[in-house]
C-alpha cells in the first residue's frame, strides 16, 4: 500500500511553534559543553549557561550580575573596557567576533586557552552581547607538544648522524610527556631481538648493551605485537629487562617503531613514579616514534649511498694505485732485458759477461710472464670462469716440481729450498687440478725466497693424516707484521705498499693462492711471530681415501731425441721470430718440424706431407687458428691427430673456444719452452694416441 507524504512534506507540517524552538534553544544552551555568557553595556554578566560554570570554575550564583573582567587575566581587562567602549562610541571592533583565541582566568587563578565568538542583539532600546568559549586549552597544549616533536625531526633529519638524532631526539621526548626516562631498542638484522641503542634517564641500558628477546617482556611484546602497551604499575608486570625495575621505574608506555609497517625497533618512556599514562601520550609517543623510524630510516639510507659512495672512491684510488703498481712493475723487468739487449746486438758485451746477460734476460723475462699469468688468473677468477680440470695426482710430484721450478730463482738469491716428506705422504694421492696446486704451491715458494735473505732456506715439508694432507711452507725472511696478517690474502693488498718498498709484486700471488686452495676443497693459514722472524703457510687439503697407497703415478714420457721414433710437427705462427724460436727449439729437441707463417700455407702442406701434431697460433690475418683446426679436422687421417693452440688470448673464453674448434690443448703466451715440450710429449705419449 502507497504511503501518503502530502502531510508531512506541506509547509504547514514544517512550521514549529516559537515555544518549541525557544525551548529547544534552552536545551541546547544548558547541555552545551561550550561557556554560553551574556552581558550588557555595562559588562555585567546576565546570563551563563553550565558550560561555563565547569570552564571557569566559578557557580552561576557567583557569575550573575558580576563584571564579566573577572574572566580574563588582569593585563586584558583595561583592554576589554577600552575596546567596549569604543564600539558602542563608534562601531568599530577592537577584535575579530569570530574564533578568536585569547586567554581566559579560572577560579583558581589558571590561565586557560579560549576559542571565542560573540553576536549582539537590541531589546527594547539597550544592547546586550552574547559570546561563546570554547575551552582549548588542551587542544594548545597538544599542539604545543607536536611543534615540540616537529623542532626533534625537523632537527635530527638535517644532522643525519644516527648517534645525534636519537640522543636530540629523546630530550624533546622528555620534555614534551614530561618523563624521567625515554629509551630507544632497535631490531637485529637478524630480526630476533631488540638493543638497546640510546637511553636518557637509563642509559645503564645502552651501557649494558641490553638485548629483548622478540615476544618477551614489555618491548619484545611491542614489537611481537606490533602495538602500544601502557603498564602503569610496572611491579606487577612482566618486564624482561631488570633494570627497568632496579631503575625505579613505576609506570611505561611503548610504541612500535614502524617503517612502511614494518617493525624497526620500540620506543619506551618511563616515570619514576606512579600515573596513568592516557591515550593522548600514546598518541604523542606514536608521532614522534613515526618521525624519528623515518628519520633513522633516512639516516641509515644515507649511511649506506655514504658507505657506497666511499667504496666507490676507494675502488677508484686503488684502481689508480694498481695502474701505477702495474705500470711500474713492467717497465721494471723490461728495462734490464731492453738494456742488455741492446748492449748484445752492439757487441758492448764482453764474452765473459754474455752467460750472465742471458740469465738477466731471463729472469725478467719470468718476472713479466709471472705477472701477466697473475693477472690473467685474477681476471678469470673474479668473472667467476675458473675451471679445474680434477684427476688424481701425486702431491709429492707436484711438491717436487713446484720447488724444481723455483730452483734457478732461489739459486740466484742465494736460498736453498728443501723438501722433506713424510713416509706416510709419500705414496699420497689427492684429486685435484696438477696445474693449478703447482702454482699455488710456486707462488708460496716465490714469496718466501723473495723475502729471504741470502744464505737461509726455506723448508717445505709434506705430512699426511686420515683426512687432510697438509703441507708446511716456512721460511727465515722478514716476516708478516701482526696487524698485516688479517690481509696477507687479499687481492692487491701489500704490507708495504709504498713508493719506497723494497720489493715489487702487484699482490695479486697469495690471493690466487688461497683461491686454488679453496677450489680443492682446502683452506690455507699464514703465520709469522712478527717483522724478522720468518713467516710459515700451511695448506690443508682434503685427501681420497680410497687411493692411499697407491703409487706416485708418474707418467712415462717418451725420449723425443730418440733417432728411430723421430715425430714431424707442423708449427703455424704469424711472427717471425716466435716462429723461428718453436722450430729450432723443437728440432735441438730431435723433432722434424713444417714451419708455416699462414693458415692457408699449413692447409696446403697438409694436403702433402704427415705431421703427427699440430702447434698453431689463433690470431693470425686472412684465416685464424680456428678455421685451420675446423678445416684440418675434416681431412681425411687429421681427424685424431694433436693440436696445441698456442696464443697470447689467455682467457677462459678462449680457451673454451679453442677446445670447442678441435685443439686438444689451449696454452697461452708467454711459455716456458719446457712446458711447451712437456706438453708435447704428453699429447704423443702412447697412452694418447
Amino acid at each position: 500500500m502507497a504511503r501518503d507524504n502530502s502531510l508531512t512534506n506541506s509547509p504547514e507540517a514544517l512550521q514549529i511553534p516559537l515555544q518549541d524552538i525557544v525551548e529547544s534553544s534552552r536545551i541546547i544552551m544548558e547541555t552545551g559543553s561550550d561557556a554560553i555568557i551574556t552581558i550588557n553595556e555595562n559588562s555585567r554578566i546576565l546570563f551563563v549557561n553550565r558550560g561555563a560554570v565547569n570552564i571557569f570554575g566559578y557557580a552561576i550564583e557567583e557569575l550573575i550580575g558580576s563584571d564579566l573582567t573577572m574572566l580574563m587575566p588582569e593585563y586584558l581587562r583595561h583592554v576589554h573596557r577600552a575596546g567596549l567602549k569604543n564600539y558602542l562610541d563608534t562601531g568599530q571592533k577592537h577584535i575579530p567576533w569570530v574564533a578568536v583565541e585569547l586567554p581566559g582566568l579560572h577560579k583558581n587563578g589558571q590561565e586557560i586557552s579560549l576559542e571565542l565568538s560573540f553576536g549582539e542583539f537590541n531589546k527594547d532600546g539597550q544592547r546586550f552581547f552574547t559570546g561563546v568559549a570554547r575551552d582549548v586549552t588542551k587542544r594548545k597544549l597538544i599542539e604545543k607538544r607536536l611543534e615540540a616533536l616537529q623542532k626533534v625531526t625537523a632537527s635530527t633529519l638535517t644532522h643525519l648522524s644516527l648517534d645525534e638524532l636519537l640522543s636530540e631526539s629523546l630530550k624533546r621526548i622528555r620534555e614534551v610527556l614530561n618523563v624521567d626516562t625515554v629509551a630507544i631498542l632497535l631490531l637485529r638484522t637478524e630480526g630476533d631481538e631488540l638493543v638497546a641503542w640510546a637511553a636518557q634517564g637509563s642509559e645503564e641500558e645502552v651501557e649494558l648493551g641490553v638485548r629483548i628477546p622478540i615476544g618477551k617482556g614489555f618491548a619484545g611484546r611491542i614489537v611481537a605485537e606490533g602495538r602500544p602497551i601502557i603498564i602503569n604499575d610496572v611491579s606487577q608486570a612482566d618486564v624482561f629487562n631488570p633494570l627497568l625495575r632496579e631503575k625505579g621505574i613505576k609506570s611505561l608506555v611503548g610504541v612500535p617503531l614502524l617503517v612502511e609497517g614494518r617493525p624497526t625497533g620500540v620506543l619506551h618512556a618511563g616515570k619514576l613514579e606512579f600515573a596513568h599514562f592516557t591515550e593522548e601520550d600514546v598518541r604523542l609517543l606514536q608521532l614522534a616514534a613515526e618521525r624519528i623510524a623515518l628519520a633513522i630510516e633516512n639516516a641509515r639510507l644515507y649511511q649506506v649511498e655514504k658507505n657506497a659512495r666511499a667504496a666507490a672512491e676507494d675502488a677508484n684510488r686503488a684502481k689508480d694505485e694498481f695502474l701505477t703498481i702495474l705500470s711500474h712493475e713492467l717497465r721494471t723487468p723490461l728495462t734490464p732485458i731492453i738494456g742488455w739487449v741492446h748492449m748484445m746486438q752492439n757487441g758492448i758485451v764482453p764474452d765473459a759477461e754474455f752467460e750472465r746477460a742471458l740469465s738477466v734476460i731471463n729472469t725478467n723475462a719470468y718476472s713479466l710472464k709471472r705477472l701477466i699469468n697473475d693477472l690473467l688468473d685474477m681476471s678469470v677468477i673474479l668473472s667467476g670462469k675458473m675451471h679445474l680440470e680434477e684427476a688424481y695426482v701425486s702431491l709429492t710430484d707436484v711438491l717436487s716440481e713446484s720447488i724444481e721450478t723455483m730452483r734457478s730463482y732461489a739459486r740466484e738469491s742465494k736460498v736453498d729450498l728443501r723438501l722433506e716428506i713424510a713416509e706416510r705422504a709419500s705414496v699420497l694421492m689427492i684429486k685435484g687440478d696438477h696445474a693449478r696446486l703447482n702454482q699455488a704451491f710456486c707462488n708460496i715458494l716465490h714469496n718466501a725466497i723473495k723475502f729471504s735473505p741470502a744464505g737461509s732456506y726455506v723448508q717445505v715439508s709434506c705430512e699426511a693424516s686420515d683426512a687432510e694432507a697438509t703441507v708446511r711452507i716456512k721460511d727465515h725472511g722478514e716476516g708478516i707484521p701482526l696487524e698485516f696478517l688479517p690481509y696477507v690474502f687479499e687481492r692487491f693488498r701489500q704490507a708495504d705498499g709504498s713508493r719506497s718498498r723494497r720489493y715489487g709484486g702487484l699482490g695479486l700471488g697469495l690471493a690466487l693462492v688461497r683461491t686454488f686452495v679453496v677450489a680443492h676443497g682446502g683452506k690455507i693459514e699464514a703465520a709469522s711471530d712478527g717483522v724478522g722472524k720468518g713467516s710459515v703457510f700451511i695448506v690443508k687439503l682434503p685427501r681420497d681415501s680410497a687411493l692411499r697407497g697407491e703409487d706416485g703415478g708418474k707418467e712415462r714420457r717418451p725420449d723425443p731425441e730418440n733417432r728411430e721414433n723421430r715425430r714431424r710437427i707442423l708449427i703455424v705462427e704469424d711472427q717471425p721470430d716466435t716462429l723461428e724460436l718453436l722450430g729450432t727449439y723443437f728440432r735441438a729437441r730431435g723433432y722434424e718440424t713444417l714451419s708455416c707463417d699462414s693458415a692457408t700455407e699449413a692447409l696446403r702442406i697438409a694436403d702433402r706431407e704427415h705431421f703427427d701434431l699440430l702447434i698453431s697460433d689463433i690470431a693470425m690475418p686472412a684465416m685464424d687458428g680456428l678455421q685451420l683446426i675446423r678445416s684440418l679436422r675434416q681431412k681425411k687421417g687429421l681427424e685424431e691427430t694433436p693440436a696445441i693452440a698456442l696464443t697470447g688470448y689467455a682467457s677462459q673464453k678462449d680457451s673454451e673456444a679453442a677446445i670447442a674448434a678441435g685443439f686438444n690443448l689451449h696454452l697461452a703466451k708467454p711459455i716456458e719452452p719446457a712446458e711447451l715440450s712437456a706438453a708435447v710429449e704428453r699429447l704423443l705419449s702412447p697412452q694418447n694416441s
